[in-house]
């Protein structure tokens, strides 16, 4: 094709917290792709009960319809599917677990020069599992908010 079909990214806006996050995106046709991200979360925190160590690794699949543009630039929106397994260590306490949910992501992504990724995207997802929420330990589920900015290589 005369156009970038994929793209290999990093997530820079979730860096500064200790999640690290990297995607793999493919054009399925000019308005849909697949995105793969791998996370890894190396987080230390001050709370009022103490010290909290969060680690874990995390993989989400979404799926993009392209409103604008051709996949992969371009105004999308899509659902999105998470799976992670975190472990939580606190100063009088620890669990560990593995949640999962949905959720849906909207953002906005160009090429230029044929080779820099740029993208900005958030959303929303709904985890169930032991340990999701900013690893408060819950048997249950919740919603947590993500923002992503995405910089890489397209090709």
């Amino acid at each position: 094709p005369a156009r970038a079909m994929n793209s290999i990214s990093a997530n820079v806006a979730m860096m500064p917290f200790g999640v690290f996050a990297g995607s793999f995106e493919r054009a399925l046709t000019d308005r849909f792709s697949l995105n793969v991200d791998a996370v890894g979360a190396w987080i230390n925190k001050e709370t009022p009960r103490g010290r909290t160590r969060i680690t874990g690794l995390g993989l989400g699949v979404n799926f993009r319809w392209f409103i604008l543009g051709k996949a992969p630039a371009g105004l999308f929106a899509g659902p999105l599917l998470r799976l992670e397994n975190l472990t939580v260590r606190e100063t009088i306490s620890g669990g560990r677990g593995t949640s999962g949910g949905l959720g849906a992501e909207v953002g906005y992504s160009h090429i230029f020069w044929d080779r820099l990724y740029l993208a900005a995207s958030g959303g929303a997802e709904g985890l169930v599992g032991p340990v999701s929420l900013n690893g408060v330990q819950l048997f249950g589920w919740g919603w947590r908010p993500f923002i992503k900015a995405n910089v890489g290589v397209a090709f």
